[in-house]
């Protein structure tokens, strides 16, 4: 952090991307490191930036209007995914809990296949992206899609569920040159304009406003299903149909 705080020149701004990934228990290590640096950085370099890539398969808010999408896609699901649901107990409804005294929407998109060390990890992140705002520090925290990274395609079942989920629209698996573009034009924003959320100046109506603004979520806000529910079903469509891209998408 000390060594951070003596690299711009004068009238330049820092900006810290916090975007280190570990698997397992190392991914937690590598946050709290990246949290007690940003923390060291904003504190000693006013008008320092963070930027994050908020993850979906946390708890978080949502908007009102991805709830009510949700549920009439939901009403609309075919008849055959309604014998699944009885005989087996998947394809359940996504549910959206309300806050209490705001009336925010808060999705449970925690996944049992990222696992518990990867919740703490970006929880923390969110948790730190909100603080540092209130604190007067530019903050880009946008939801990112899942994507054919490394990370994931590298493990066969992931990989395969990855696909697979494209089977229950909206859901969209990106390619990494896409999604990498698409979140940098989204930072470049955040960074520039004072209309963003990302500026202290726009302390907008909540502070979880500022995960929630320009989530590129990949459709899992919008889709009829619990993502667990369909964990299975979805890793085997993946396994049993090559890679695509559904029609309309722009994630290649």
């Amino acid at each position: 952090a000390d060594w951070i705080l003596t690299l711009p020149a004068r009238g330049e701004q820092i900006v810290l991307g916090c975007y280190a990934y570990l698997d397992g228990e190392k991914h937690v290590r590598a946050s709290v490191a990246m949290d007690l640096i940003a923390e060291k950085v904003v504190a000693g370099k006013k008008g320092s930036a963070l930027a994050y890539l908020v993850s979906p398969a946390t708890s978080h808010a949502a908007t009102d209007e991805a709830a009510e999408d949700s549920g009439r896609r939901y009403e609309e699901t075919p008849m055959w995914h309604g014998l699944f649901r009885k005989t087996f107990g998947s394809f359940a409804k996504r549910e959206f809990s309300t806050a209490e005294g705001t009336g925010i929407k808060v999705i449970n998109g925690l996944s049992s296949i990222q696992g518990p060390n990867y919740a703490l990890a970006k929880t923390s992140q969110q948790w730190r992206a909100m603080v540092a705002k209130a604190d007067g520090a530019v903050v880009s925290a946008n939801h990112a899609p899942a994507a054919r990274t490394e990370s994931m395609v590298g493990y066969a079942t992931i990989a395969a569920a990855l696909e697979g989920m494209q089977s229950f629209p909206p859901l969209v698996a990106y390619d990494p040159g896409t999604a990498c573009d698409m979140m940098a034009a989204i930072l470049l924003w955040d960074l520039t304009d004072s209309k963003s959320l990302a500026s202290p100046k726009n302390p907008g109506n909540h502070p979880t406003d500022l995960l929630a603004e320009n989530a590129c979520h990949g459709g899992i806000w919008r889709c009829a299903y619990d993502m667990e529910s369909v964990n299975t079903a979805s890793f085997l469509f993946g396994r049993f149909q090559p890679s695509y891209t559904p029609a309309g998408s722009l994630s290649i």
